[in-house]
C-alpha cells in the first residue's frame, strides 16, 4: 500500500528545495525546515472520511517536519474555495497545497497563487490542462485512467454482459475533466 504521508512529504520537501533554488518562494530568506509555512485549501475535510483522513495526514506530515500549517476547508463550495485562497494569500506562506473542488474555479485560483510567486502543489484532484503551467507538482490518481480501468475490470468480470453499471461522483468537481 502507498504511504501518502511519505509521498506528500517528499513532494513538498522537493518543491521547497527547488523553489528556494529557483526563486519560487514568498521571499522568506530563511530556508530552514522549521521556518516553512504551508497554506492548504482543501475541497472538503469534514464531509467524508477520506477528506478527513487526508487532512489529518497533512497535519501530521507538517508536524513531523516542523512546518506550520494554515488549512482551510472549502466544504464543497467553489465560492468559499475562492475566498479561502484569497485569505491564504494574506498570510506569509511558502507553499500552496490545493485540493480543488471546482475545475473551472481551480484555474483562476491556481493562476492567482502562481502570480503571487508561490509554488502550487495539487493534491487528489487534477485541473484542466490549461492550468498545468501554473502548477509545480501533482499528488494523486489519474482519475480518467482509474475510471477506465475499473470499467474494463467489471466488463471482464461480468463476461461482457450486465444490465447497468453506474460510477458516480459530484458533478462539476475536478474529477470530471
Amino acid at each position: 500500500m502507498i504511504n501518502v504521508k511519505k509521498i506528500l512529504s517528499f513532494i513538498l520537501i522537493t518543491t521547497f528545495t527547488f523553489g528556494g533554488l529557483f526563486g519560487c518562494t514568498n521571499g522568506n530568506s530563511d530556508t530552514s525546515k522549521d521556518s516553512r509555512v504551508i497554506g492548504a485549501c482543501l475541497a472538503q475535510t469534514n464531509i467524508t472520511a477520506f477528506g478527513n483522513h487526508l487532512y489529518l495526514d497533512l497535519v501530521e506530515m507538517c508536524k513531523d517536519n516542523g512546518w506550520e500549517l494554515i488549512c482551510m476547508d472549502a466544504e464543497r463550495d467553489s465560492t468559499k474555495e475562492a475566498q479561502n485562497v484569497d485569505t491564504l494569500l494574506l498570510h506569509d506562506i511558502d507553499l500552496f497545497v490545493y485540493w480543488p473542488y471546482d475545475k473551472e474555479a481551480a484555474l483562476v485560483n491556481v493562476k492567482k497563487v502562481k502570480d503571487a510567486g508561490l509554488p502550487v502543489v495539487l493534491m487528489n484532484a487534477d485541473i484542466p490542462e490549461e492550468g498545468w503551467e501554473d502548477t509545480d507538482a501533482y499528488i494523486g490518481p489519474d482519475q480518467i485512467a482509474m475510471s477506465s480501468e475499473i470499467g474494463e475490470y467489471f466488463v471482464e468480470k461480468l463476461g461482457g454482459s450486465a444490465n447497468v453499471a453506474i460510477i458516480d461522483g459530484t458533478p462539476g468537481t475536478t474529477q470530471y475533466l
